[in-house]
């Protein structure tokens, strides 16, 4: 088992240092096959695979990255009103074949998985994209990390039933190591990236660290939450060792447009 699990974490790794640092069409390629691969995680739960309710969420997937690829983000709006439109007509249509409850799960994956694992490669389309996107690995990565860490040292306080081993003690470890982490890495920014934010980069990136802990484990969280309502332990075993692409990037997913809105503010 360990082994499996070291041989995936390793591979994922690999593919996405090589994304992070090429960026462009790759990065974006990669978050669409991730996004695909959460949407069909998440309709599998409910059995909406093949349905006309799971073909408009592919569809809509499908059509975001196609935006994204065109540089056509400002026909956003239009999109999720076409896809709440197809979505209800497929649910009048088969009507009472699904009730409301399987359109909006349809719905979740469209925005949950595929919107916000764009985010990383909008964050890396930024002015010195190239370093800031590494903000949403250390948020999520780090987080959980120092988290697991801490908890394992020192942590007594039982934080939450969705998580039986997550202690209070843990969450705020986590939240510390990664600001301290995010703020070591504001060190090495090149001159044009802390000119370009135009504050104080390391009591920035300290808070930003701080913010991404919160969201990650947020994030972990609503993930866990999703699983005990379908009363599963993974949510597939795409990855050997991990489980599926929603049990690795759950975290990210909220880190991700956290970091890209905190940037752009300053940016612009």
């Amino acid at each position: 088992m360990f082994g499996k699990r070291f041989i995936s974490a390793v591979i994922l790794l690999a593919f996405a240092g090589v994304a992070l640092v090429f960026g462009g069409s790759f990065l974006l390629v990669l978050s669409a096959i991730v996004a695909i691969g959460g949407t069909y995680e998440i309709l599998k739960m409910d059995k909406l695979q093949g349905t006309i309710l799971g073909i408009v969420s592919y569809i809509s997937v499908f059509g975001y990255y196609g935006m994204l690829f065109f540089h056509q983000q400002q026909y956003f709006p239009l999109w999720i009103v076409l896809t709440v439109v197809l979505l209800l007509a497929g649910y009048v249509f088969t009507y009472p074949q699904y009730d409301i409850k399987k359109v909006g799960l349809a719905f979740l994956p469209v925005v949950y998985v595929a919107v916000l694992i764009s985010y990383i490669y909008q964050t890396r389309e930024l002015p010195y994209g190239n370093w800031f996107v590494w903000l949403i690995i250390i948020g999520a990565s780090g987080s959980d990390t120092f988290a697991y860490l801490t908890g394992m040292l020192i942590g007594k306080h039982h934080f939450s039933e969705l998580s039986p081993k997550k202690t209070i003690e843990g969450c705020v470890g986590g939240v510390i190591g990664t600001a301290v982490l995010t703020l070591v890495y504001s060190f090495f920014l090149p001159t044009g990236a802390v000119e370009l934010l135009g504050v104080n980069t390391q009591i920035l990136f300290l808070f930003i660290g701080a913010i991404c802990s919160v969201v990650s484990q947020i994030g972990d969280l609503a993930a866990s939450a999703i699983k005990r309502n379908y009363g599963i332990k993974d949510y597939s075993n795409l990855i050997p060792g991990h489980g599926g692409i929603m049990d690795r990037f759950d975290s990210i997913l909220f880190t991700s447009p956290f970091v890209f809105y905190f940037l752009l503010f300053f940016i612009c």
